[in-house]
């Protein structure tokens, strides 16, 4: 995916996670990662929407100033068809939190001998906050209906050892203020202190429904999250 100059700050640092594209077909993959600079885009999800979903506040939410201002440099060649795609920046190697590892055989970290490992803690989310401009969908899908309230959880996952942290309390409950949206954008997710997390898992549950978890981000180092998981 290729994003205009004044654009890539936003998307680096985590404020810009959604991107409207008007293409012939789609030109990017869920899960696949693409070049930008020195890091990556990974993509999320891409669904086909149309004129009238490019609202103010999408287009505030992927870095542009108004509707024609995204109209200006949404559109790819001839194309007609247009795309959301939801995504987040993969850092470089180099700039993500070192993890001191044990021989490659085991990946572990390393603890002095005759202590115990001090495992992972539980994450604090009392910080855990998220973008009114950057919902998903409108209200009238299942989960997201009228009234809806829904809450969140973090946990920190090492994928070396397989072993998860003690789940974070609820953030939550929580309603758009509008009542028109659903699906939230989350920001100030919590990282991992001690380093030993090589993903962090995002769990939900609406109020009298049970809890799932609905996305596992891969490192430790992104801290925003755009939930369309329906």
């Amino acid at each position: 995916m290729i994003f205009t100059k004044r654009l890539r700050e936003g998307v680096r640092n985590g404020e810009i996670t959604c991107s409207v594209r008007i293409w012939t077909r789609p030109h990017v993959i869920v899960g696949n990662r693409y070049r930008m600079e020195e890091g990556e885009i990974e993509v999320d999800s891409i669904n086909p929407i149309g004129f009238p979903d490019i609202t103010p506040q999408l287009a505030r939410a992927s870095g542009f100033l108004g509707v024609l201002d995204l109209l200006k440099t949404a559109q790819h060649g001839p194309g007609q068809n247009i795309y959301l795609i939801r995504f987040h920046y993969i850092p470089p190697a180099r700039s993500r939190p070192a993890v001191k590892r044990q021989p490659k055989d085991r990946g572990l970290v390393v603890v002095p001998k005759g202590e115990k490992p001090a495992g992972m803690p539980k994450p604090d989310v009392s910080k855990m906050g998220y973008n009114p401009a950057n919902f998903a969908w409108w209200i009238g899908d299942e989960p997201w209906v009228p009234g809806y309230s829904v809450s969140y959880a973090i946990s920190f996952y090492d994928a070396r050892s397989g072993t998860e942290s003690a789940r974070s309390n609820w953030w939550g409950p929580r309603s758009d203020p509008k009542k028109l949206y659903g699906g939230f954008g989350l920001i100030r997710i919590p990282t991992d202190p001690t380093g030993q997390a090589t993903a962090r898992r995002i769990w939900r549950k609406f109020s009298g429904k049970p809890e799932k978890m609905v996305h596992e981000l891969p490192d430790n180092v992104t801290t925003k999250y755009q939930d369309d998981v329906r």
